[in-house]
């Protein structure tokens, strides 16, 4: 999914969410996964479900967990998930 290397996992996670996105809108189903699928995968999913839908990080993390209860995203991938969208909001309002 994503091509290149990102240098750091905030920038990763933004282009991750961006490319969800992309494919969100063109009507595709997007399958979101790491290697284990307990932290960083989860973190794309939250990030991208708060700049979608407009909600908290915890409303993110709860619903990902009642659809996904191993999801365990760290409280620092939590944090680059906040950085994340601090930065769209930026972008957007640009």
């Amino acid at each position: 999914m994503l091509r290149g290397l990102a240098t750091t996992l905030d920038q990763q996670v933004r282009r991750a969410v961006m490319e969800v996105g992309q494919q969100s809108r063109q009507g595709r189903r997007v399958y979101v996964h790491c290697l284990v699928g307990l932290e960083r995968s989860p973190t794309v999913c939250i990030t991208y479900l708060c700049q979608r839908n407009k909600v908290e990080i915890w409303e993110a993390l709860q619903f990902l967990r009642e659809a996904y209860p191993a999801a365990s995203p760290t409280s620092s991938q939590l944090q680059i998930a906040q950085a994340c969208l601090r930065s769209f909001s930026g972008a957007a309002s640009s």
